[in-house]
């Protein structure tokens, strides 16, 4: 399944591909780290019941999860601005 974020990112992409890739990916795989290391974890500790702690952690793993796509967004964006 595609994550909201991937997609402009995506279409940013593909939209101009003279657009360097490297800052882009390094995004991606920023964000795919964080969702590897923390998100699911906490997300697999939700099953035994609603927490208020895992939340709190879980909301924090998804805003660095999130600000790396951003990052990732404004980066596939620059080349563009210029």
């Amino acid at each position: 399944m595609v994550d909201d974020h991937d997609v402009p990112t995506v279409v940013l992409l593909v939209d101009d591909l003279t657009r360097p890739l490297v800052p882009v990916c390094a995004a991606a795989a920023v964000a795919g780290v964080l969702l590897t290391l923390g998100a699911v974890r906490e997300h697999g500790r939700l099953t035994a019941g609603v927490d208020p702690g895992v939340l709190r952690r879980l909301l924090r793993w998804n805003l660095a999860r999130s600000l790396a796509w951003t990052l990732g967004g404004v980066t596939a964006l620059v080349p563009a601005a210029a």
